[in-house]
């Protein structure tokens, strides 16, 4: 395979960059040391945070691709919404191991 871009790390961070460039019409290679995608997030979390402001109010600062995994788990019934005890926001709490049929539907589909 020829790859205009190659991104090495297969965490969430990786996962978006990969589909970044193959929504922009690059063809992409991702590469990760495990068998897997979705990285720590897969492997020992089962909760996304920085997507809301810190506190109780927990406003909203991002979304675009990285929503993507979020609402296909959401159809699946496997996130929820819950405040962290430890006062960094709201996070999107998951199972882990539908997260990475997620993140591989997402890559396949792309091309990645």
């Amino acid at each position: 395979m020829h790859a205009e871009v190659v991104v090495v790390g297969a965490g969430s961070a990786g996962c978006i960059a990969a589909l970044a460039a193959a929504r922009a019409g690059r063809r992409v290679l991702l590469v990760d040391r495990l068998g897997f995608p979705g990285g720590t997030s897969t492997a020992v979390l089962d909760t996304f945070y920085a997507f809301f402001t810190a506190g109780e109010a927990g406003h909203k600062v991002v979304s675009g691709l990285p929503d993507l995994p979020v609402d296909r788990l959401r159809a699946r019934g496997k996130v929820f919404e819950r405040p962290n005890s430890f006062g960094s926001g709201i996070g999107y709490t998951y199972d882990p191991e539908t997260l990475k049929i997620v993140w591989t539907e997402l890559l396949r589909e792309h091309d990645v």
